[in-house]
């Protein structure tokens, strides 16, 4: 099993985010507080951050561990998890069974589907690399102050 420290862990994903987004700012300047949709992901972005954060991080993952899959994201699987483009009571529950490590909670009271990519932060990213690693320390990560909760970048520089 692979042996990191939080720091360290951060570190890579930020890495691999800015390397997968496309995005004009520094590594450091990602924020734990930041979610996929702040970044400019899109569910099409899920299989190339799984792969590089298995081999930034020398772990597996298995399909649907980390994002899910295809067949989940497939109109006839969101139908099973939502109605009228809102997830259901049920819909949450299993996004909490089957992702726990995620921000639940920014789908917020509205619960709408497109705001799927916000249950993915940095820092829930950060815990299940770290549920996957031996963690050398165990300091706490913490959300710096006066972080700004929409990242303000370009997408694509010019």
């Amino acid at each position: 099993m692979p042996v990191f420290t939080r720091q360290q862990i951060l570190r890579g994903i930020q890495e691999v985010l800015l390397d997968a987004m496309y995005i004009n700012i520094e590594a450091d300047d990602i924020k734990l507080g930041w979610t996929l949709a702040d970044l400019g992901a899109f569910p099409s972005d899920f299989s190339y951050i799984q792969s590089e954060l298995m081999k930034k991080f020398e772990i597996d993952i298995s399909a649907g561990e980390l994002f899910p899959t295809d067949d989940d994201m497939s109109p006839a699987s969101i139908a099973k998890v939502a109605e009228s483009g809102r997830f259901t009571d049920k819909g949450v529950e299993e996004i909490k069974r089957r992702f726990p490590f995620t921000e639940v909670a920014n789908l917020s009271t509205a619960k709408f589907v497109n705001n799927f990519l916000q249950i993915y932060t940095v820092e829930s990213l950060v815990r299940f690399i770290a549920g996957k690693c031996q963690v050398t320390e165990s300091e706490k990560l913490s959300v710096e102050e006066g972080i700004e909760k929409k990242p303000q970048f370009e997408i694509f520089p010019t």
